[in-house]
């Protein structure tokens, strides 16, 4: 029996559903969230938990920022004008080794 636990998957994080309209971030659901000082999602760097920062215009184009940052590696996620953006390819976000497998499987034929 293997006691190990299963290896970590990023794409099984990010921000919790309700707050996520479409590919919008529920603002409502985000600023009762931000007052109540609860977490918005799990990071996908760790799976630590997310907690929102505070929304504020950006400079004189009053686009509103939606950033939440990881209570325990401290990675920090935004969403310009609370579109919901798609995941990062940067080989810097990605978990430990998730590129060398993706290379591997394309090398094989799958995905």
């Amino acid at each position: 029996m293997d006691d190990r636990p299963p290896p970590f998957n990023a794409l099984q994080h990010g921000l919790f559903r309700r707050l996520v309209d479409r590919d919008e971030i529920n603002e409502a659901g985000w600023l009762r969230a931000r007052a109540e000082s609860s977490l918005v999602g799990t990071c996908r760097l760790c799976g630590g938990h997310l907690q929102p920062l505070e929304t504020l215009p950006e400079g004189s184009s009053h686009l509103k920022w939606f950033e939440a940052r990881c209570v325990l590696c401290h990675h920090e996620v935004a969403s310009p004008a609370g579109r919901v953006l798609r995941r990062s390819s940067r080989r810097t976000e990605q978990p430990p080794g998730w590129w060398e497998i993706r290379e591997m499987r394309l090398r094989d034929g799958g995905d």
